[in-house]
């Protein structure tokens, strides 16, 4: 297994599963996503086993951290122990890791909390809400999590996301 460092070329694919796999709110439009791969601390990895694209994280690296923006594994290679995988490999190259989940309103949401959890991803008790990435778009209350501990000043945090994923 491991993390490659996915090309222009590659965005139309990825586009197409960040549609499929988050609400309207939690990605940008084709136009913004585009642009954003062209920041130098942004980076798309596709999560490989031998050739085999399985799914992909997005990252911001930030002087601070780490931030996994969007993580996927490709529906048919669910359940095959990919997700936790893929993330390790994440964490043995960035030292601190942030990261946004859902509350735990269903069974779905709550396993993804505790996939994380397994994980040494904690949660951090502070009311935030992630900001739409679209015009018009209403924010969404999420949970922040942080590898390997929890945050000392999670206020920060949130403003440093704000400021350098949202530019809010």
């Amino acid at each position: 297994m491991k993390l490659e460092k996915a090309t222009i070329s590659d965005f139309d694919e990825i586009f197409c599963e960040m549609e499929k796999n988050f609400i309207y709110e939690e990605i940008r439009d084709r136009d913004a996503a585009l642009e954003v791969m062209s920041k130098k601390e942004y980076s798309i990895f596709h999560i490989l086993d031998g050739e085999q694209k399985v799914g992909f994280i997005t990252v911001w690296e930030l002087e601070e951290f780490a931030f996994a923006e969007h993580f996927v594994i490709y529906e048919k290679y669910r359940n095959c122990g990919y997700g936790s995988k893929g993330m390790r490999l994440l964490q043995e190259r960035f030292e601190r890791i942030i990261l946004e989940v859902e509350h735990p309103e269903d069974e779905l949401k709550a396993r993804r909390i505790a996939f994380y959890k397994r994980l040494g991803f904690c949660q951090n008790d502070y009311p935030y809400i992630q900001p739409s990435y679209r015009k018009g778009g209403k924010g969404v209350p999420l949970i922040l999590m942080s590898y390997p501990k929890k945050l000392d000043n999670c206020e920060n945090t949130a403003s440093v996301l704000y400021k350098k994923i949202y530019n809010k």
